[in-house]
């Protein structure tokens, strides 16, 4: 976008992209000229501020999304860590399972049933 001066007139043209290709559009000349410009560039004020308050609000979002996955993982690591030491393991990453012990017995299965042998249950 540009006024041009030629001799004594002043002619506004605007830049626009057809096809791939920049082309300069015949807008005005004169005062018609400097109306136009400036409305051109009111507009292209407004998309600026428009596109840095977007930023301006992605920004804000991401900070948020950090502490929400920040806090899942800590979660994540309790769960696993409290999973674990009650004996579950997680086979090829597919889900939680208890461990087998000795024939395919829990050790909480096998701890219920040393109780039960010793109290005389059959």
């Amino acid at each position: 976008m540009a006024i041009v001066k030629r001799g004594r007139r002043h002619l506004y043209y605007k830049s626009v992209r057809v096809g791939g290709k920049v082309v300069s559009v015949y807008k005005g000349s004169g005062v018609l000229a400097e109306i136009l410009a400036a409305v051109d560039a009111e507009e292209a004020a407004a998309r600026r501020a428009a596109v840095d308050a977007f930023r301006e609000r992605d920004r804000e979002d991401a900070a948020v999304f950090k502490q929400v996955f920040d806090f899942c993982q800590h979660v994540n690591s309790v769960v696993v860590a409290t999973l674990e030491a009650e004996g579950f393991h997680r086979p090829f990453r597919g889900p939680w399972r208890k461990r087998r012990v000795d024939g395919g017995v829990s050790r909480r299965g096998a701890e219920n049933a040393e109780t039960q042998r010793a109290a005389g249950v059959d």
